[in-house]
């Protein structure tokens, strides 16, 4: 609770949150410490935390606790997952309830574009805390995302200390190419993009910054572009698709 009072107080911070409508998702360092998993004996202290200090719709289910939620915008979703309650308890990073809450909302959904957005990378070029810790589950829900023909998904993340651009490859399984956009870190140190991969399309590691996203589900094909902005307004990097990339 101190450190949520003490980030809220910052000027920049407070005057962000102030004008512009805010909801949050959590990593480790919200949760009980660095790289902590669902193990954790604090957790429902921190959960009960987070909530007390984020206007989420929502947390969690009544019998599954956790920060997820689903949040409508127009004709784009959000969908906050918890990815630490869970994480290692059944050798998931969801945990198979919050597995099965997201999988329904995502079939349901009728929005444009689904926005994914979890604190760790899911792409398995991530470090060992991310989504590349458990593949399988990685690789489970992208197999609904295909099986189940369910357009638009874009995935959000952070944590890294870096900001870039992914496309992780599902075209060679039968699916679509799926965006990961990286925001981090928009107020601390930072990491080194290091090596290029197979997925990456760009990496920006200097100074602070952030991922502003603009969608315009107005045209024929709507369209998503992200740009990477530093600390002067400057843009550092451009990424944009169109639904009809991110379909079956």
């Amino acid at each position: 609770r101190w450190f949520y009072r003490w980030s809220l107080e910052r000027p920049q911070r407070k005057t962000l949150v102030s004008i512009v409508p805010t909801l949050a998702t959590w990593d480790d360092h919200d949760f009980t410490g660095n790289n902590t998993d669902g193990f954790e004996p604090g957790k429902d202290v921190a959960l009960r935390a987070f909530a007390e200090y984020w206007a989420n719709p929502s947390f969690g289910l009544s019998k599954t606790p956790g920060v997820f939620t689903r949040y409508d915008y127009g004709d784009i979703s959000f969908f906050l997952l918890d990815d630490r309650y869970y994480r290692g308890t059944d050798g998931t990073l969801l945990g198979q309830a919050q597995t099965n809450w997201l999988v329904s909302e995502l079939k349901a959904s009728t929005a444009t574009f689904k926005f994914l957005v979890s604190g760790s990378q899911f792409s398995l070029y991530g470090s060992s805390d991310s989504w590349a810790s458990f593949p399988n589950a990685q690789d489970a829900l992208f197999d609904v995302v295909r099986d189940e023909k369910i357009d638009g998904v874009v995935l959000l993340s952070g944590d890294v200390h870096y900001s870039e651009f992914r496309l992780i490859e599902r075209s060679n399984q039968s699916g679509y190419d799926i965006p990961e956009l990286t925001s981090s870190p928009l107020a601390t140190t930072n990491s080194s993009c290091g090596s290029n991969d197979s997925e990456r399309l760009g990496c920006y590691d200097d100074d602070d910054y952030f991922i502003q996203v603009d969608v315009d589900t107005t045209i024929q094909d709507p369209i998503v572009q992200a740009a990477i902005i530093d600390s002067l307004g400057k843009t550092k990097a451009t990424m944009s698709f169109a639904l009809s990339e991110v379909s079956m």
